[in-house]
């Protein structure tokens, strides 16, 4: 699927069909996160893959759907990796930044490769470390969803004109130069 479409057909699917996701997916979805970019080309993520055990991360998200989804991908973020090169800004910025941009490919790869998913970043960390053997010096930036999606919604967007600016903040074309504006 060409980028731009899985990027406009990507999105947060809470029912899965009860089928299995094949390895090979699997395995490009995580090279997908790979190649997102990082500051100093760090890349202080990791990934643990889920397919069982389940309870306690949907406990620990008070999100039951994920019990139903073939696929977890809890996504880590080494923040001391980045501290060496950009010190406390590093760690409390990029590292975060560079683990979203892994997360957003995650996100587009399954749609590429017709998985739906969801981004799931409310839990409680302290349960999932605990259920899943992470160390206390890695943080969890997201708990990711993937199977092959039962539903289908509408992408529900904020008009373009309404969230972009020319020269400076606040300023408006008032002759739509762009396509997407002239609708």
């Amino acid at each position: 699927m060409e980028a731009l479409k899985a990027i406009k057909e990507r999105r947060s699917v809470r029912e899965f069909l009860d089928k299995k996701v094949e390895e090979d997916k699997i395995s490009k979805i995580l090279e997908a996160a790979s190649f997102a970019p990082s500051s100093g080309n760090v890349q202080n993520w990791e990934f643990v893959i889920v397919k069982e055990n389940k309870e306690l991360i949907a406990k620990a998200c008070k999100q039951d759907f994920l019990l139903d989804a073939p696929v977890l991908i809890i996504v880590c973020n080494i923040k001391n990796k980045i501290n060496i090169l950009f010190g406390d800004k590093g760690r409390e910025f990029y590292s975060i930044q560079n683990c979203a941009l892994a997360i957003e490919n995650i996100l587009i790869a399954a749609t590429a490769l017709g998985l739906g998913s969801c981004f799931t970043a409310v839990f409680d960390e302290t349960m999932i470390k605990r259920a899943l053997n992470i160390p206390d010096d890695i943080s969890i930036d997201a708990v990711i969803a993937i199977g092959y999606g039962k539903e289908k919604n509408e992408a529900k967007r904020i008009s373009l004109k309404l969230k972009t600016f020319f020269e400076s903040y606040g300023k408006r074309k008032k002759q739509w130069i762009f396509p997407l504006f002239r609708k």
